[in-house]
Parts: structure tokens; sequence; C-alpha cells
């Protein structure tokens, strides 16, 4: 018989059966304590990359159909909010995505397809981890390699 007590002894267990799994996928991906606030708050690293999509192309990247191709991980609020946004915009078949595996390993993003049917591969530029397209587009990048990544086709570039 299931009693109420029963039912969340049992949701405690699965819920920290998600901290373990959350905490060893931290763990494996090397996170760096300085991107941790005193209290554990996750304080996101400054990225390198800060170019802008212009109507008549004066920043360097015009709005153009098809252009431009988006790497994300669901796993991720902020690259998730950019999937929501070129949704409400009508954007899907202008701007293609991929998703990489929720798994933060310790190589960093992996695209891998054969995980599920929500991973991809980078149909795109071929890598097989997000850190090889930072590559393709600073070849000396040594930063932090997050998502989202709005990619130019274009110039082969990071906008």
């Amino acid at each position: 018989m299931t009693t109420p007590l029963t039912t969340l002894r049992s949701t405690i267990r699965f819920s920290q059966t998600l901290y373990r799994i959350a905490a060893a996928a931290t763990s494996m991906a090397t996170v760096a304590t300085k991107d941790l606030t005193a209290t554990g708050e996750f304080v996101r690293r400054p990225t390198a990359f800060h170019n802008k999509i212009t109507a008549d192309g004066s920043s360097g990247f015009k709005a153009e159909a098809n252009r431009y191709h988006l790497y994300v991980c669901y796993a991720c609020p902020w690259a998730s909010r950019t999937l929501a946004v070129r949704k409400l915009k009508g954007l899907e078949k202008i701007i293609s995505f991929n998703v990489v595996d929720w798994l933060l390993e310790e190589g960093g993003w992996k695209f891998n397809p054969n995980r599920d049917d929500a991973t991809t591969a980078d149909t795109v530029n071929g890598s097989a981890r997000l850190r090889e397209v930072y590559l393709k587009a600073d070849s000396c990048y040594a930063g932090a390699i997050t998502v989202p990544v709005l990619w130019d086709k274009k110039t082969g570039t990071i906008v």
C-alpha cells in the first residue's frame, strides 16, 4: 500500500539521486570554483564573442535567411531561451540549430546523436565537440566553452 509518507520518501530518494548525477557531471566537467559564489550560486564568466546582427550589415553580420546556426543544450536555460525566441519570432526555417549532449563531460559539450532523440550531430561544421566550433572561430581561443552559440555560416565564425 502506497502512503503519502512512502511517496514522499520515494520522491526524496529520486531527488537525491538526481542531485548526485548533477554533482558528478559538474565534477567531471571540472567547473572552476571561481564560477561559484560563496553560497554556491553559478556566475557566468564573460565570453569573448559579443557581436550582433544588424539589418544593414554594418556590424559585419547582416540579417539574412539561412546564414546563422544555433548551437544549444536543452539543459541550459540561456540556450533554451534562444530556442523559445526563435519559435516566437517565426525563425524556425531561417535559423537552423543543433543540440549538444546534456552531459557535460571532461572534454566539454559533445555532439552525441546516438544518446537519444534530443541530441544531434553537428550538421554545419561536422565537429565532435563544441570546443572545435570555438577553435574554428578563433584557433587560439582558450576561454570558456558555453551555449548558446550563434554561428555565422557565411563567415565561419561565432557572432
